[in-house]
């Protein structure tokens, strides 16, 4: 099935250092210009042939106490293969760009690789499971690395909750999130 995913925006809410005043604040975390991620065959020419495309701003943690802003463009192609009935499995190669005030020299170039499994339990439930790790060599230069399990339930053809969790290495720091959204398809 084709799709279009579109995401203005998403609020997380988590807990703050504890030397803040407020027990619980909401942060932004990110506003996603663009994000097409195709995984799914499309025709012969395109069989077997994963793609994306991502653009906007985002917040990164790097430590417990300190978080940057930064717009990025994340790009990736490779390989993807269905499997049993309702399964695809894919690699794709991804080459990442940050740009922003807070990173050294104001940018960070990076590679890296996402391997993935999107499966379909029921006609209400999906989920993808998602390994990924980019290494940035060019400006600002750290690792990053992940692991994500990201599920989706359809509510009506317009309407889906999605649930995320998700657990992020950042060099030497780790993140937990665990984050849901509601989208509307058009």
């Amino acid at each position: 099935s084709k799709s279009f995913f579109l995401c203005v925006f998403l609020l997380m809410i988590r807990r703050p250092p504890r030397s803040t005043l407020f027990p619980y604040t909401t942060l932004f975390r990110s506003l996603i210009i663009i994000g097409i991620n195709s995984l799914a065959e499309r025709d012969r020419f395109f069989k077997n042939i994963a793609w994306k495309v991502n653009t906007g701003f985002r917040r990164e943690e790097i430590s417990k106490e300190e978080n940057r802003t930064v717009y990025s463009v994340n790009v990736g192609a490779g390989i993807s293969k269905y499997f049993l009935s309702d399964g695809l499995v894919y690699a794709l190669f991804e080459s990442d760009i940050k740009m922003g005030g807070e990173l050294d020299k104001n940018y960070a170039v990076g590679g890296g690789i996402s391997l993935g499994i999107l499966k379909t339990v029921s006609k209400f439930w999906k989920f993808q499971l998602q390994v990924r790790g980019i290494t940035y060599e060019l400006g600002d230069k750290h690792k990053y690395y992940s692991l994500e399990l990201k599920q989706r339930f359809r509510i009506s053809s317009h309407n889906a909750i999605k649930l995320n969790i998700i657990r992020r290495k950042f060099t030497d720091f780790y993140i937990y999130d665990i984050n849901a959204t509601w989208n509307f398809y058009f």
